[in-house]
């Protein structure tokens, strides 16, 4: 199951227009790749995009933007429906909780994602609404992963032991650490780490590691042209039988099958561009479906 794609748009607006007040009907995701000055209002809160950031508005929420009047901003944008997404993984329904605006971490593939989806919705190339779907979701599963993490680092109950384990496991899915050498870093025993943190998430350690792992590969999958086994390497795993074997049993496919079903050639061979020089039309918007 996919999120439906209204439409897609990358535009820079002029100095000190408001946008707003105004309420939506489906959901939008708004990337804006720089910092700059711009003000978003919404329940009585301020939040400044200080940094370079992702806005998530819900439908029926009124909000207003009041843009950077020391020059222009430029912002990409995504409107979509994901009622029936949330309606087959119950799981999904908890990126409503996520916050409003979150920063972007060093290394986040957002930047990427983005600028391969409006690549495909100006280029359309064969189920071009579906691979803009395949491309959004990766976003989603990003963004829950990048506020997954930021609630992880800022929550007062979390020990700091445990907090100090997440961003480890998160800055080394690449290679391949076990529990017991993340437990080390806490300085506790591999057993009591893993009742703190399963009584904390509800999972173990094991799994958390495992399913990071795993979303990883299925970003390397789409976005890169790499050998399955390479992907496994690259992902922590140190067997390319094992990677399989784990990647079918939580997906429900085959790696090669998911590559085949989700990823193209447009996926798989853009990259992040300096400046703007895009490779479609600066302030366009692309109707994807109703």
């Amino acid at each position: 199951m996919l999120p439906q794609v209204h439409s897609v748009g990358d535009m820079i607006v002029k100095p000190g227009f408001t946008l707003g007040p105004r309420v939506l009907g489906d959901y939008e995701l708004v990337y804006f790749p720089s910092a700059n000055g711009t003000t978003y209002t919404f329940k009585d809160q301020i939040y400044t995009l200080d940094k370079p950031s992702l806005l998530f508005t819900k439908p029926g929420e009124e909000h207003t933007y009041y843009f950077d009047r020391g020059g222009p901003v430029r912002h990409l944008y995504v409107h979509f429906e994901m009622n029936e997404l949330m309606a087959s993984d119950s799981s999904y329904e908890t990126w409503l909780d996520h916050p409003v605006l979150l920063p972007l971490r060093k290394g986040s593939l957002v930047p990427v994602l983005f600028s391969q989806m409006l690549q495909i919705a100006h280029q359309q190339p064969r189920s071009w609404q579906r691979r803009i779907g395949v491309v959004l979701l990766a976003i989603l599963e990003e963004w829950g992963d990048s506020a997954d993490l930021l609630q992880y680092e800022q929550h007062p109950d979390i020990p700091s032991p445990i907090q100090k384990a997440i961003s480890h496991m998160e800055s080394r899915l690449h290679l391949p650490i076990t529990i017991e050498s993340i437990a080390e870093i806490t300085g506790w025993t591999h057993e009591h780490f893993t009742r703190k943190f399963h009584k904390i998430y509800g999972i173990t350690p094991k799994k958390a590691l495992l399913e990071r792992r795993i979303r990883r590969a299925e970003q390397l999958l789409i976005t890169e042209d790499w050998t399955v086994k390479r992907v496994a390497y690259e992902s922590g795993f140190g067997d390319e039988h094992h990677f399989s074997k784990m990647f079918k049993q939580l997906r429900g496919m085959p790696a090669t099958v998911f590559r085949e079903r989700y990823a193209d050639p447009y996926l798989r061979n853009t990259a992040t561009v300096e400046g703007l020089h895009l490779p479609y039309p600066i302030n366009t918007s692309v109707f994807v479906s109703d």
